[in-house]
This record gives C-alpha cells, sequence and structure tokens, in this order.
C-alpha cells in the first residue's frame, strides 16, 4: 500500500523544485499580478521575489515602446509564444533579456493567467559556443563511393578547395554536405587556420544573430565583450549549414559581410574587418529557395560563385553495398563483434529503396539491426528497426515513380554536350497527362495544356503529353509539377539538339543546375 502524504508535504516538493530549476518561473493571474515567482526568475530580473510577488507586472517592469510583455500578450490573446528574445527593465532601470516560452492558463476555456518559462542568453550561447568547434574528421580521401556523378562532385571540390571563392554545396539531408566542407577545407590554403561550423536550423532567430556576429558589453543583461562566429572564423573557413535557414534579414546582415569584408558585433558603433572563406549547405534546390524567399537572390548570387550539387544515395546504387560494408566494419568495432556482412536478397532490396535519409538513413539502419542482432554474424531483414523494415517494404511502391529515370540514368551512355553524342531526349508526348479537364463530370479527363515560353524563335516548344491515366486518379501536386517540368525541360534540351549548355540559357539556368534537375528527374 502507497504511503499517504499530506498535501503540505506536496507543496514543500513543489517549492523545492520551483527554487532550484535552472529555468525562470513567472506566473501571472488574469489581472496581470504575479502569483508565482521563483529564485531563477529573480535572479534573471536582478530582483527580490518580495518586490515582485502580489504586484502587477506592469507596475515593476518598463517594456520598450510598441512592445508587450510576452507574458500579458499570452493573458490578453491566449496565445502561446516560444523561443521569443525579450529586452525590457526592472524597477531600477537595469535591462533585461531573457529568451522565454509563455503559455496561457486555462480552466473550462477561461484564461486565468499565464505561465512564462525564461533562459539566460548570456549561460545559453556560452553552452551553445563550447559546441560549435567541431573536431575535423574527414578529407577527400575517407569520402567513400565510386559512383561517377559523386566522382565527379568530388573532382569539382578538390579543384574549387584550392582557391578561397564561396562555394554553395547542394543536397538532400543526409548527402554528406558537410564532409565535402571539411574536405574542402583541409584541402585548401586556409587548413592551418580555424574551421567554425553552425547549423542555422538548430537555434531561434534570437540567439543565432549574437552567435554569427558576436556582442559587446552592455548590449543587454549579461552581455560581454564576445566574437561571433565570423570573427572566430577569421584566416579561417566559416561553415552556414542549412542557410535557408536564416531570416531574411540575417541573410542580409551576412552579405554585408561578405561584401565589405567587415564584421559589426550586436551593440557596437564600428566594423571589424574580417578575412573569411564561406561555404554554405542547402538542402534544396537554390532556384526554388529563392522562388520560395527563402533564400535571397543577391545572397545566393554571392554565394553561389561555385554550386556543387551532391547526388542522393538513391541515385547511386552501386555504392550501397560499399557503404554497407563500410558501417559494418565501423560499428563492429564499436560494439566488439564480428559481423560479415548482410543476406543478398536484403542487399538487392536497399539498392531498389529510395532512402529518403540517404547514407544517414542507411547508416542508421545498419547500426540499428547490429544492436538487435542474437548471436548471429549475418545481418537479416528481421533484424533491421521496425521503421526501416516497413518503410523497405514500401520502398518499392513509394518510389516506383522513379524506376523509369534511374534505369535511363543508370543504362543510357555519357551523354556530352553535342547533339551528335547525345542521344534524343525522351520527348514529352510519353509523359502522362496529369491536368484534370474541367467538362462537368468528376475525374474523367485529364490533359495537360500547352506551354510556349519566352524563348529564343527557334526554340519555342509545345508540351502536349497524350496518356491518359485510370478514371478518377488524381495525382498529388508534387507528381503533377515534377511531371509538368520533366516534360518541359525534356521538350527544351531535345529542341536544343541535346546540347545541355544552349538548354542551360534557354532556361535561365546555369548549366550545372540543369544537370542537376536532368539527373532529379531521370533524363540523365
Amino acid at each position: 500500500m502507497a504511503l499517504q502524504l499530506p498535501d503540505a508535504f506536496w507543496s514543500t516538493v513543489h517549492a523545492f523544485i520551483l527554487s532550484y530549476i535552472d529555468e525562470g518561473i513567472h506566473v501571472i493571474d488574469s489581472d496581470g499580478v504575479t502569483k508565482v515567482y521563483n529564485r531563477k526568475m529573480a535572479e534573471l530580473e536582478a530582483m527580490e521575489p518580495d518586490d515582485v510577488l502580489d504586484r502587477r507586472i506592469s507596475d515593476v517592469f518598463r517594456f520598450a515602446d510598441n512592445e508587450d510583455s510576452t507574458l500579458l500578450f499570452a493573458l490578453r490573446e491566449c496565445k502561446e509564444t516560444r523561443n521569443i528574445r525579450q529586452t525590457y527593465f526592472n524597477n531600477r532601470g537595469k535591462a533585461i533579456t531573457t529568451v522565454n516560452d509563455t503559455y496561457p492558463l486555462l480552466v473550462a476555456e477561461r484564461v486565468i493567467g499565464a505561465v512564462e518559462i525564461a533562459r539566460d542568453v548570456t549561460t545559453m550561447e556560452q553552452v551553445l559556443q563550447d559546441r560549435l568547434q567541431p573536431s575535423l574528421q574527414y578529407t577527400f580521401d575517407r569520402i567513400i563511393g565510386e559512383d561517377s556523378g559523386l566522382q565527379d562532385v568530388l573532382q569539382q571540390a578538390k579543384r574549387a578547395a584550392r582557391t578561397v571563392s564561396s562555394v554553395l554545396i547542394v543536397g538532400e539531408t543526409g548527402t554528406g554536405k558537410e564532409l565535402i566542407a571539411q574536405s574542402m577545407h583541409q584541402a585548401g590554403p586556409r587548413a592551418h587556420g580555424p574551421f567554425v561550423s553552425q547549423n542555422c536550423a538548430a537555434l531561434p532567430e534570437s540567439l543565432i544573430e549574437g552567435l554569427l556576429f558576436g556582442t559587446v558589453r552592455g548590449a543587454f543583461t549579461g552581455a560581454i565583450d564576445r566574437p561571433g562566429l565570423i570573427e572566430q572564423a577569421d584566416k579561417g573557413t566559416l561553415l552556414l549549414d542549412e542557410l535557408n535557414a536564416l531570416s531574411p534579414a540575417l541573410q542580409a546582415k551576412l552579405l554585408r559581410v561578405l561584401q565589405e569584408r567587415t564584421v559589426r558585433r550586436v551593440g557596437a558603433t564600428k566594423d571589424k574587418p574580417v578575412d573569411i572563406r564561406v561555404l554554405a549547405t542547402i538542402n534544396e534546390d537554390p532556384v526554388d529557395a529563392v522562388a520560395a524567399n527563402r533564400l535571397r537572390k543577391d545572397l545566393y548570387y554571392r554565394l553561389g560563385v561555385v554550386t556543387l550539387f551532391l547526388p542522393p544515395l538513391r541515385e547511386r546504387p552501386g555504392d550501397i553495398p560499399i557503404l554497407v560494408q563500410h558501417f559494418i566494419d565501423k560499428y563492429n568495432q564499436l560494439f566488439h563483434l564480428k559481423v560479415q556482412g548482410i543476406e543478398a536478397s536484403l542487399i538487392e532490396r536497399f539498392t531498389h529503396y529510395s532512402w529518403p535519409g540517404n547514407v544517414r538513413e542507411l547508416e542508421h539502419a545498419i547500426e540499428g539491426a547490429m544492436n538487435l542482432l542474437e548471436g548471429d554474424n549475418v545481418i537479416h531483414a528481421e533484424s533491421l528497426p521496425f521503421h526501416i523494415r516497413r518503410r523497405l517494404t514500401q520502398g518499392s511502391k513509394a518510389s516506383a515513380h522513379l524506376s523509369d529515370g534511374m534505369a535511363r540514368h543508370n543504362d543510357a551512355p555519357q551523354k556530352q554536350d553535342t547533339a551528335a553524342e547525345h542521344p534524343a531526349v525522351e520527348t514529352a508526348s510519353a509523359t502522362p497527362e496529369v491536368f484534370p479537364q474541367s467538362n462537368g463530370s468528376v475525374g474523367t479527363s485529364w490533359v495537360t495544356p500547352s506551354v510556349t515560353p519566352s524563348v529564343t524563335p527557334s526554340v519555342t516548344p509545345s508540351v502536349t503529353p497524350s496518356v491518359t491515366p485510370s478514371v478518377g486518379s488524381r495525382p498529388d501536386l508534387h507528381t503533377v509539377l515534377e511531371t509538368y517540368e520533366r516534360a518541359y525541360i525534356g521538350e527544351i534540351l531535345s529542341r536544343a539538339g541535346g546540347n545541355v549548355s544552349q538548354a542551360a540559357r534557354i532556361l535561365g539556368l546555369s548549366r550545372q543546375n540543369l544537370q542537376y534537375r536532368l539527373r532529379k528527374l531521370g533524363l540523365r
């Protein structure tokens, strides 16, 4: 029988937790009067609890013009906010800066108050900066893969490594973009300088600005003179991973650094010269990112001096057995096992699976299987983690739309930029119709409208596919757009006589970007 403890005991436990938790807790009632105010919150705001408890926060704290308290906002709007950086002043005029998560408190759908969880900006930034400098593990000779597409990218990266120009590395999640960046740094003239890396999607905007650009003492509560990542990378390389996660405002500040070769810390009035090489990665087509306003066009032009497109794992199936054995060897050493390999039928299934998580997903599949082995020295399907087994089973269906393109990519001879050496690309007439025609019935007719872009008079395509799917068949938007893009680019390339450079000029793309799209669409 459980020991029955009085309510007073649990009240003591509650008070103990509030006193020792390392985050500030501030609770107000529906009138904005403070009811809970813990020790950490008092430290952050340089206040005594007795000066805050049972008083309206508007009587104790002053907020900047046109900026409301996040607590009062949650109370008034009944909305939660997260990772909001807020600067305000206590009743002694001291500036306070915290990063807050704030939630309304509801009882029977009625707002009775709000609670705020506050974190010290300075402490958070210091902890994050302590983890910023990665150990450089990779050089070009440690990157595994024999696929010709991957080898082409590696050769381009090796050539680009010799200079200090900016490089944009494009690839899906898990393709190894940071491996390429580390290898370029190690092979370049700045190999003995610092290599500073930051994932732009890993931090809220309220923190990333100070981390990138640095701070000066007095800029906000607890702020100290500290260089940002840009200054730390002086005479070396700065890698910005997932660049498209940066806000447009921070992208504009970064562009200024690249143009002026100077940086200004948050709260400073003077610029400081810096000498850095910037490598950036993006997990989507940069042209698409620009069109969707996730990447500033001017920053793309500045960073994309050299653009490298890493092929996804599904486009290099011949590398899968090599990678599998590499990961088995790696985890044999780590787990003190003696696994010999993987059953042949499973390898075959691996090579036909689309691997949306790319090499990272493959590594996790092998690691998971080796964790679950029971006295066996060969990995079987039942040893794989459940979600991998399920996705492998679904993989053939999920990636069926890629099969034709993959067959062309793998079986066709290598094509050059000359019409004589580039066989005619599959024309638009072989592409399924995908757009519904309105005729008063539901899903009975599908057509694709003609496309007549403004291009040179000698190349004016009319994309009109002619294959009709079954009645009621409705492809999703992604399939519609991909089918349309495949037909359009195929038509342009065919009319350009297979000349990639000419087709790229007509399409308004760089030659390398068009090559990337051709591979993605299965046209090469």
